[in-house]
């Protein structure tokens, strides 16, 4: 037996369709995530990640680290990017993303590491707003 009258459920269910919505609002991208994006356009779609890939580019160590991470995508290797998972706090935080071919296991020795400075004002999205390529042997 029905436990109501349908006019009864079917508000109900509009409700909940209602608070479910408002739960799914975009929130700003965690500074990790920010970061690992930046890092994930300036290897895969150069021309988007704007002029801090530019100013990137005219250090030649970091351009030859690009040009290695893109032929790589290019012939067919998946890349990962993986940044920690927490670390400091802020309005403004340097977070290391690192490159590799492989999913899991410890740093290699093709591995590139960039240290990506993000800020936000407020409430905001995380923006990159600055980005170095970190020597091999500096961890993170």
């Amino acid at each position: 037996m029905p436990s109501g009258p349908p006019r009864v459920r079917l508000p109900l269910l509009g409700f909940a369709c209602l608070a479910l919505l408002g739960a799914c609002q975009p929130q700003p991208a965690p500074p990790q995530a920010a970061a690992r994006d930046f890092v994930r356009r300036l290897v895969e779609t150069p021309e988007g990640a704007g002029p801090l890939a530019e100013a990137l580019e005219e250090n030649l160590g970091a351009r030859i680290r690009l040009d290695y991470l893109r032929t790589q995508r290019r012939q067919g290797m998946r890349l990962y990017y993986r940044v920690p998972a927490a670390g400091g706090d802020g309005p403004r935080r340097e977070v290391p993303v690192r490159v590799s071919t492989r999913e899991e296991g410890p740093p290699g020795p093709g591995d590139v590491v960039f240290a990506v400075t993000v800020a936000r004002t407020g409430a905001g999205p995380w923006r990159a707003v600055a980005v170095r390529l970190l020597r091999e042997n500096e961890e993170e």
